[in-house]
């Protein structure tokens, strides 16, 4: 029975091993090297954003967090590592969003703010810190927008965060996180962060709405 059953693939081994061995030396060298370029391929091509991910995670320099609910249920938290040395302006301005920011007697901040927006597959987008009505619906620190300090924060993994551009007049405390390592929002968005912990609850998060807004009341 053992025989039998090892006779086909034994055979066929038999049979390319025949073939194979009546090949010139150079042939067999060129079927060597491209069989090995196939095996070494994945990791070659995904070199490139490994050296990105590793280049960001260094520079990270400080942790922010957020707790979201979702219809006065608490679902959890997030914590969110900020590239401080590649773009220190703006990780300051995204900690003081998240810390709450004191402007005379009142505190601006995304505290009680909402995930406005969920682009399926791509990400979800919040930050909008006064009333859809009114004209001038986000802000800065240091004023109503800051320049785009830099572009070269690319998108490498799901869970990175970016401030949202509005083109020429720069970026404010609109803010994206993303759900896919290549969202499409490169030159349109500045890339600050990336969620550390948390990113399940992001997923979550991302199937309950639709391209217009979520069911419900997604509140940082």
């Amino acid at each position: 029975m053992i025989k039998n059953t090892l006779l086909f693939p034994y055979h066929l081994f038999k049979f390319a091993y025949g073939k194979f061995s009546k090949l010139t030396f150079r042939t067999k060298i060129y079927m060597g090297l491209a069989a090995g370029g196939l095996m070494l391929w994945p990791s070659y091509s995904r070199a490139p954003a490994l050296r990105a991910e590793n280049i960001h995670k260094r520079a990270i320099t400080d942790y922010v967090y957020m707790d979201i609910s979702m219809d006065n249920r608490y679902l959890g938290r997030i914590l969110i590592g900020l590239y401080g040395r590649l773009l220190p302006l703006t990780v300051e301005n995204f900690i003081h969003m998240c810390k709450g920011f004191h402007v005379k007697d009142k505190i601006i901040g995304y505290y009680n703010t909402r995930f406005d927006k969920i682009v399926p597959g791509r990400a979800i987008l919040g930050g909008r810190l006064f009333d859809h009505k009114s004209s001038l619906d986000s802000c800065t620190i240091y004023s109503k927008r800051i320049p785009e300090e830099s572009f070269d924060t690319t998108f490498v993994q799901e869970g990175d965060v970016a401030m949202v551009s509005d083109g020429p007049l720069g970026v404010s405390s609109r803010f994206l996180i993303t759900l896919t390592n290549n969202p499409g929002f490169q030159q349109k968005a500045v890339v600050v962060g990336t969620v550390v912990k948390g990113m399940k609850l992001i997923r979550m998060v991302s199937h309950h709405g639709a391209c217009s807004s979520p069911p419900g009341d997604l509140v940082i």
